[in-house]
């Protein structure tokens, strides 16, 4: 026989279940406006990471996948130590990265605050627009868009 703390215990986890698929059941629009995200975050983080094998495989194209052999760290190896150009790859991009991060954060900071202390209105909406722009398009697109807008016939 059963005691009765068991028997609550069970069911306070079937009713804990069947509770889920009750809010589940209420809130599945909002699971379907969900969906794209899913399906995009899987598309642009998780399919990408097939390609990372080919940095372990002797990857040729044409065969199937997985009948490419593996190397391991092969390619690695050779890159690290007998290429010669790694350290001043490396350099390279740290001096890079630090004279990019010395430079655009204190002039994004500087066009920032001189851009809060223009007047004239409609100018400032005009150039926040035009330095957002490239945010939220493609740099193909912006330059096709600039230069349409400086054809001397049809623009």
């Amino acid at each position: 026989m059963s005691t009765a703390a068991e028997t609550n215990g069970a069911g306070a986890a079937h009713k804990a279940r069947k509770s889920l698929w009750i809010k589940l059941k209420r809130q599945r629009y909002l699971m379907l406006l969900l969906l794209p995200c899913v399906a995009l975050t899987f598309v642009f983080s998780y399919m990408p990471l097939w390609g990372l094998l080919m940095a372990f495989m002797d990857y040729r194209p044409g065969r199937a996948f997985f009948d490419n052999p593996w190397v391991g760290w092969k390619h690695f190896e050779y890159f690290i130590v007998y290429s010669g150009d790694f350290f001043t790859i490396l350099r390279n991009s740290i001096v890079l990265s630090l004279l990019a991060m010395a430079t655009i954060t204190p002039l994004a900071i500087l066009f920032a605050i001189v851009l809060f202390e223009l007047r004239l209105r409609m100018f400032k909406r005009v150039v926040q627009t035009i330095s957002y722009f490239p945010h939220f398009v493609s740099w193909a697109i912006v330059a096709t868009i600039f230069f349409s807008f400086c054809r001397w016939k049809a623009g």
